[in-house]
């Protein structure tokens, strides 16, 4: 190949930014700690999943900035003052988010600037239902949607479902199977007795009965004739 078209070939790629993952504010109803964890967690799947030459979180450069400069960047959620952080993180672009509770929801606010102008390259707001440890199967969805948006997933993933579209389907189908009434009994009234099953019965015994009585008359009968025809 010769070496302009090369060139001409590197000059047409983009080449993959840089981000800094910034620790996930913990509002109401969160802990900070739980908040933390569900950083690591996000900041595992923006290095699995985005197209970044380099992913920072704002911990790796903790040490880095004075004390109180660092509790004024923390602090800060304007554009502007987001910016600033990028700058001393050295990326270009800056992840940040919140987690909170409201009522049995966890709500994630995530979204994505750039450094040099603090401009919005991407932004999502998700819930979920149940209790606070389902901010665990937010993340994947929240983290995975935000960087579709942004383009910058890997082009070979997409974005997994949310979780709550992940629920079996035989759940309504148990739910109705139970709630149908079950056949109602037979009335008493409608079950012939025992006795009326058996009514041919007593009728068969009384025909064998008169059956008798007929072959005793007959006999009677006879032993008359006998006894005139012997007088005679």
């Amino acid at each position: 190949m010769f070496p302009w078209i090369a060139t001409l070939l590197l000059a047409g790629q983009t080449a993959a930014p840089s981000i800094g993952v910034l620790s996930l504010r913990a509002e109401l109803g969160v802990n900070p700690s739980a908040a933390m964890l569900l950083t690591d967690n996000m900041t595992q799947l923006v290095r699995d999943w985005g197209r970044f030459s380099r992913v920072v979180t704002f911990k790796e450069v903790e040490d880095a900035l004075a004390l109180e400069k660092t509790k004024q960047l923390v602090d800060c959620d304007s554009q502007s003052c987001l910016s600033e952080i990028a700058g001393a993180l050295g990326v270009d672009l800056l992840l940040v988010g919140a987690v909170g509770r409201l009522g049995n929801a966890t709500l994630m606010n995530l979204k994505i600037i750039r450094a040099r102008n603090a401009e919005l390259v991407a932004s999502v707001s998700e819930r979920i239902d149940g209790p606070v440890d389902r901010a665990l199967d937010l993340i994947p969805y929240a983290t995975g949607l935000l960087l579709d948006r942004g383009k910058l997933m890997h082009p070979n993933l997409v974005p997994p479902a949310h979780p709550d579209a992940l629920k079996p389907a035989v759940e309504p189908v148990a739910q109705a199977r139970t709630a149908t009434p079950l056949p109602a009994p037979i009335p008493d009234e409608e079950t012939p007795p025992a006795a009326q099953r058996a009514g041919p019965r007593p009728l068969r015994v009384v025909g064998v009965g008169l059956g008798g009585v007929g072959l005793a008359v007959g006999a009677v009968g006879a032993v008359a004739a006998v006894a005139l025809v012997t007088s005679s």
